[in-house]
């Protein structure tokens, strides 16, 4: 039996390891986590996005239009309802699903983990995506902007959402 290394500290092992915790503490199958802890990287550079004056920004890359400001406190349906009645610059908009979200994420940053110039005043908090937890309904996948994980918790949790069209 070969024996076993601890990873690195860094970034990416950090992930791994609250990937570990998560696991457990929910029973899910670890594959999606671990793609979304590690393996869907979502660096956000600096540029990347544009800042179109109305409330709105604009992924360059992704062409998603998102709305700038912050809006929270609400459990997973309400920002549910919230984003499918939202009139800013027009209609269409919905809550991001979670690969959505952590294309947000810059890595180069932390307290935030997102471009500040884009999206001012986003507070080291949870941002609800759209996407359950496969196999438990009552569970919903967030995007912490602190460090830029993903992680999943009850639906009925209150955490903030930043809508997309």
């Amino acid at each position: 039996m070969r024996p076993t290394r601890a990873l690195p500290r860094t970034r990416a092992a950090e992930r791994w390891a609250a990937v570990g915790v998560a696991c457990a503490a929910v029973g899910v199958a670890c594959a999606a986590l671990a793609m979304l802890a590690v393996g869907a990287r979502a660096d956000a550079p600096s540029g990347h996005f544009i800042d179109l004056g109305d409330g709105t920004v604009q992924d360059s890359k992704t062409r998603l239009l998102w709305q700038q400001e912050v809006v929270g406190g609400g459990n997973r349906a309400a920002m549910l309802e919230y984003c499918s009645t939202l009139s800013l610059a027009g209609r269409g908009w919905r809550v991001p699903s979670v690969l959505e979200l952590r294309s947000l994420v810059d890595e180069t940053h932390t307290n935030p983990s997102i471009d500040a110039r884009a999206f001012p005043l986003t507070p080291q908090e949870a941002f609800w995506s759209s996407t359950l937890v496969a196999g438990h309904p009552d569970r919903g996948w967030y995007v912490n902007f602190a460090f830029g994980y993903a992680a999943s918790n009850s639906v009925d949790d209150g955490y903030h959402v930043r809508c997309v069209r």
